[in-house]
């Protein structure tokens, strides 16, 4: 009689925002959303509306779906600017 076992195990590291990571990722997204909605701005009202609804789409979907990725790359500034 033969008897075979076989185990298999995966493990997903996901990062949680730190102080640090979530400050500077909130102020590149503030900077970039203020400049550009200033020059967006001077292009009327419909396009100002547009403008906010998409800048508010791309948070969501940065946060939602893009986090692990974006806390990487801020972990990895801070890190350099450590240096």
């Amino acid at each position: 009689m033969r008897a075979h076992a076989s185990v298999s195990a995966s493990a997903r590291v996901i990062y949680v925002w730190d102080g640090n990571s979530l400050t500077l990722a909130g102020i590149l997204y503030g900077i970039v959303v203020t400049v550009v909605g200033v020059v967006v701005a001077t292009l009327g009202t419909f396009a100002t509306v547009v403008y906010a609804i998409v800048a508010l789409g791309v948070l969501a979907a940065g946060l939602w779906l893009f986090a692990q990725p974006i806390i990487g790359a801020m972990r990895r500034l801070l890190a350099h600017g450590q240096r």
